[in-house]
């Protein structure tokens, strides 16, 4: 992934973000593995 697409993340992304940063910490890595599985 290049600098660029770090430094201008989607809205999307953006949103995503958000929700995840509104979430208590270990929701997030909760999240974060859900993500991983899924993704895979």
């Amino acid at each position: 992934m290049s600098s660029s697409a770090l430094a201008k993340p989607s809205k999307r992304i953006a949103t995503l973000v958000k929700i995840m940063e509104s979430l208590p910490e270990t929701l997030q890595d909760k999240v974060v593995e859900h993500l991983r599985e899924y993704l895979e």
